[in-house]
């Protein structure tokens, strides 16, 4: 594999204004937990098929079948005890979900969750991604012995090759996608904040931009639009394929830009607008940001998951909405996944180890809490059966 550079100078603009949440309104007490049929402890999936009102854990492993054709009794899959990074459907299905984990790989259900089968192990997974055109065709981001590397399989997971490995030590690959229209094009994201693409199926690998910061995900909704989200400086969007990249998370990271571009019209009687001003901000600035999640119908829409809670934007980053949460003040407030599902009209969020949710842009969420010390890392929603979703657990930080 040989890598090269290119040169690539992101643009940055200002923000102009945000627009602030309505009043919020709690249907389910935070309090009230949804029980688990086991004790999930370091990580694993849970299920709901009730529209996220119950959850319960779905980490059976397949059952095998010995020399004398028995059928072995349910047991736990690796996937239990495994922080989870990444929950996909397979293209065009319901029931078939793949699931990536640390240290354990990826694994691999066939009956929504029911059990799960390890199609790769030994592996830190961090990202996957499924071609739109053939299920059968899977890369993997992640590290093996400390270096960053990219594998691929053609056959569904039955075999891996590697199609990237990184020469500097203590790196690896936290983020993958393929372009839409052309799924040769593959694009990785490092945690030493390299962007690589590859436009031959990852026989060579160019350099797109360092950003000097870990690239959380990336998200290519379509053949020109792209999205990269790194953990510390936010943001970036690009709109010719990556040619170029702007950051558009710049409120976000300092609420003195955001205070300066609030609307003053109509004033408060007082003329004072101070208290407003307080009232439409988080408690304070972005340090770390998490998660991105995109409008599958208008891919300009997008919300962003971070440590001080979650953030909406609807116009290429000029007006980013707050939305506020019914945390309690001793709550934690780092929101580490969000998704959308329900045709894009329900939006889920996962804060410590509760599940909110609201049907109405985050005026109003129904609020469970699940009964494991885990985190709620990643959110699958099925857009065909709404009812349905999937959380991946986390024990650890990484």
């Amino acid at each position: 594999m040989s890598v090269s550079t290119l040169h690539s100078r992101p643009r940055v603009t200002a923000v102009r204004r945000v627009v602030v949440s309505a009043l919020l309104t709690v249907f389910l007490a935070a309090g009230c937990k949804s029980p688990l049929d086991t004790s999930v402890a370091g990580g694993g999936v849970v299920k709901t098929v009730t529209s996220g009102q119950d959850w319960s854990a779905s980490n059976k492993a397949e059952p095998t079948i010995n020399a004398k054709g028995k059928q072995s009794a349910p047991a736990q899959s690796a996937i239990a005890s495994s922080s989870v990074t990444k929950l996909a459907f397979v293209p065009g299905s319901s029931t078939k979900v793949f699931a990536s984990a640390i240290t354990q790989g990826l694994f691999y259900s066939s009956n929504g969750a029911e059990t799960w089968t390890q199609v790769l192990s030994k592996f830190n997974v961090f990202d996957f991604v499924i071609d739109p055109t053939n299920e059968e065709h899977i890369y993997v981001a992640g590290q093996s012995t400390a270096h960053a590397r990219v594998l691929e399989s053609k056959d569904g997971g039955k075999s891996w090759q590697e199609v990237f490995n990184d020469a500097v030590s203590q790196n690896s690959a936290r983020s993958i996608a393929l372009n839409p229209n052309d799924v040769r094009q593959v694009l990785v994201g490092l945690n030493s904040g390299d962007l690589l693409l590859s436009q031959d199926g990852g026989q060579t690998w160019s350099l797109i931009q360092n950003f000097q910061d870990s690239v959380q995900q990336i998200s290519w909704p379509t053949p020109t639009l792209l999205y990269v989200l790194t953990r510390v400086k936010g943001l970036y969007v690009s709109r010719d394929a990556g040619r170029t990249l702007e950051n558009i998370s710049k409120p976000l990271i300092d609420l003195g830009v955001w205070r300066k571009n609030l609307p003053t019209e109509p004033p408060l009687p007082s003329g004072d607008q101070t208290e407003i001003v307080k009232s439409d901000l988080p408690s304070s600035a972005v340090q770390t940001f998490y998660r991105l999640a995109v409008h599958t119908q208008d891919p300009t829409k997008i919300y962003v998951s971070a440590d001080n809670g979650v953030f909406s934007n609807s116009d290429g980053g000029r007006l980013w909405s707050y939305l506020r949460l019914p945390l309690r003040r001793t709550e934690n407030s780092a929101v580490r996944a969000v998704a959308l599902g329900d045709q894009n009209r329900a939006l889920y969020v996962g804060v410590a180890n509760t599940v909110y949710k609201s049907t109405n842009e985050g005026q109003a969420w129904q609020v469970t809490a699940i009964a494991t010390d885990a985190v709620i890392n990643y959110i699958l929603v099925d857009f065909n059966v709404p009812s349905v979703a999937y959380i991946g657990l986390t024990g650890t930080r990484y």
